[in-house]
């Protein structure tokens, strides 16, 4: 996957740090970061982009991706903290 953006930086918002752009493509697997549309909404043609640089089915999956509400990842966290304990 190497495009001309795969070395630009911005701030992550879920790790509060500064990541860069191919990290955001293969953060969750073989699939890029739910967020990164809104993250690096800021590059010309994001969309047409990722549509070149995943597969078909890769694609398929990323842009129907179901990603759960604030509420229900926070219920998820709290039951994985309190199952470690």
């Amino acid at each position: 996957m190497n495009n001309e953006f795969n070395e630009k930086l911005t701030r992550c918002p879920r790790l509060g740090q500064e990541v860069i752009f191919s990290y955001c493509l293969q953060e969750s697997g073989e699939l890029p970061c739910p967020r990164i549309m809104h993250c690096w909404s800021h590059l010309p043609s994001l969309e047409k982009l990722l549509q070149h640089t995943l597969k078909p089915e890769q694609w398929d999956k990323f842009i129907n991706r179901q990603t759960p509400d604030k509420i229900s990842s926070l219920i998820e966290i709290i039951e994985a903290a309190k199952a470690k304990k």
